[in-house]
């Protein structure tokens, strides 16, 4: 079977098993967030569109995100693991092993449970969320690593695309998980904006940069969805949001 057809069957499996399970009404900002670390860039690449990190087009990647989409977690880890050893330069092979880690604690904490976000008081009721102390230090240190990779190739050559759009996906996903996990939403915010700042400069560097357009209109639609005194909060740190965007 076409390894795209692959993916794109084992999306709608899962999408299909959540309705079933959670049939939850997920707060239109959330969803959006959730939809837009859930659903990584690398598999809106298509072939045709080179306008991505070619790493994001390999059959070893896309095959790990077969294995991420079914749900197993551990297999594609290892999977992801093994490419960032073939790629210990590109930053987005370490943000492959970051976004695996992560969604696998928010699995294991069962906060992808759409339905612990189907009203707005999830923002506001602090939940005790113990993730080991070594997952978190994990994060930390893909993170960073991350984002230090790109810092270098963005110093080497400040007109890297693929690196600019790296270091905001870095960014990104950390804010994903302390919103999710600690509901840090002010830090996350600021992350946040500096994951869109890096996507907007992967635009000028390459309009046609399509994981970046992604990335800034999901979150403009996201931000303007948000309640109104979080969207009051959040915006006392520069971070706006535009529907019609």
């Amino acid at each position: 079977m076409n390894i795209v057809h692959s993916v794109s069957s084992a999306i709608s499996s899962r999408l299909s098993r959540l309705a079933a399970n959670y049939g939850g009404t997920i707060h239109p900002g959330i969803l959006l967030l959730l939809v837009f670390f859930v659903l990584p860039h690398p598999l809106r690449g298509q072939a045709k569109n080179l306008h991505t990190d070619p790493l994001n087009l390999s059959t070893e990647v896309r095959e790990a995100h077969v294995l991420f989409y079914n749900l197993d977690y551990d297999s594609a880890l290892s999977r992801f693991e093994a490419i960032q050893r073939a790629n210990p330069q590109n930053p987005m092979a370490t943000n492959y092993v970051l976004f695996t880690i992560i969604f696998r604690e928010l699995y294991h904490q069962d906060l992808l449970d759409t339905t612990y976000y189907a009203h707005d008081s999830f923002l506001s009721s602090k939940r005790d969320v113990p993730v080991p102390q070594a997952t978190r230090d994990r994060i930390e240190q893909l993170t960073n690593h991350a984002i230090d990779l790109a810092d270098q190739q963005i110093k080497a050559n400040p007109n890297n695309a693929n690196a600019y759009f790296a270091r905001g996906y870095a960014r990104g996903m950390h804010a994903a998980f302390i919103t999710l996990v600690d509901h840090s939403f002010i830090s996350a915010a600021r992350q946040g904006l500096s994951s869109r700042s890096d996507s907007e400069q992967a635009l000028r560097i390459d309009p046609d940069y399509a994981d970046a357009k992604m990335a800034v209109g999901i979150q403009q639609f996201a931000v303007a969805s948000l309640p109104r005194l979080l969207r009051i909060m959040i915006g006392i740190t520069g971070v706006t949001g535009n529907k019609e965007k």
